[in-house]
């Protein structure tokens, strides 16, 4: 941990980890198991076998984890997801779906990612149904311009553009893996706690929950359009000319998400099946101490020589 951010996210990740140990049924429901993890935004080396918060489609040997924001992120208007939630659901208790105003919502900065969400800025420059726009940390305005997660949920629409990875991660990933220059952005999962519909260009970066993307059907719970935003028009034109449609989408992406697959509960269940599957595939088991025999059972001149420490310790 080479840095506060990173620590911050490092203890986060820890933490959620202990949730999940801490709620499991019984003790034989987590396995005895040792592995990395990684809260970079794309692991150093990609193709090894890393917990990681993020992947592309070809790398393989990444395993998803919840990220950090699950647990808590100390930003403006965050905290925990479920405090976040919370604040959603009090806002639309009082603010209905007809209440909501029918536009798209995106704040964000261009910096993060240039071509892409510059390619937002413009397809939805000058719409009558568009409140994109991007933010500047130095804007004098900024504070105007700013909108919390909860705060989005005032729209019917909301946007969402991936991110980028930090120039020091670019210099790092290993050769065989060029930098694509863009990552995950951790506000889609804030943005999936409204009862809104959710408009996401086809997506690069792979997260632990996407898999429970529907993009058609009656199924449908996001609006999926293309990377340089060349068909947003016309998918916006089509919600807005099919008001039920829309509705039917924000309702079940809040099913699927808000209710199910984004609470603590589902969190914790996906962390204990995922520690099962990774004993599943390895073939050795890690000892406490160094040192020991095949038992895992310490000699007594070795018994200080633990190879790890307790979470409360560590904290």
């Amino acid at each position: 941990m080479v840095d506060n951010v990173n620590r911050q996210k490092a203890i986060a990740t820890l933490s959620a980890i202990y949730r999940a140990v801490l709620a499991a049924p019984s003790t034989a429901d987590i396995p005895n198991i040792e592995f990395v993890f990684s809260v970079e935004d794309l692991p150093a080396q990609p193709h090894k076998p890393i917990w990681s918060l993020t992947r592309r489609v070809q790398d393989h040997n990444l395993w998803l984890i919840p990220d950090f924001g699950f647990w808590s992120w100390d930003m403006p208007a965050l905290g925990t997801l479920d405090e976040v939630a919370q604040e959603a659901l009090q806002r639309e208790a009082v603010e209905s779906w007809d209440q909501k105003i029918e536009k798209l919502v995106w704040r964000g900065k261009i910096t993060f990612a240039p071509k892409l969400r510059r390619a937002l800025l413009d397809a939805a420059k000058g719409k009558p149904w568009s409140d994109v726009g991007q933010l500047k940390w130095t804007d004098p305005n900024f504070k105007e311009q700013f909108l919390g997660p909860v705060d989005q949920c005032n729209y019917m629409f909301i946007a969402h553009a991936e991110g980028i990875i930090p120039p020091t991660a670019n210099r790092v990933l290993h050769t065989n893996n060029p930098p694509s220059g863009r990552s995950y952005s951790g506000s889609l999962k804030y943005r999936q706690l409204c009862r809104s519909v959710i408009v996401s260009h086809k997506l690069q970066w792979i997260q632990h929950h996407h898999y429970l993307f529907r993009s058609n059907g009656s199924n449908q719970n996001f609006v999926e359009v293309e990377r340089d935003f060349s068909d947003l028009a016309s998918a916006m034109e089509d919600l807005l000319d099919h008001p039920e449609k829309a509705k039917r989408i924000a309702d079940n992406s809040v099913q699927v998400f808000r209710e199910r697959y984004l609470t603590q509960a589902a969190e914790a269940c996906y962390w204990r099946k995922l520690m099962k599957r990774w004993r599943d595939v390895v073939d050795w088991e890690p000892v406490l101490f160094a040192g020991s025999g095949e038992d895992g059972m310490a000699k007594e001149r070795n018994r200080v020589r633990r190879r790890g420490v307790r979470y409360e310790t560590f904290m």
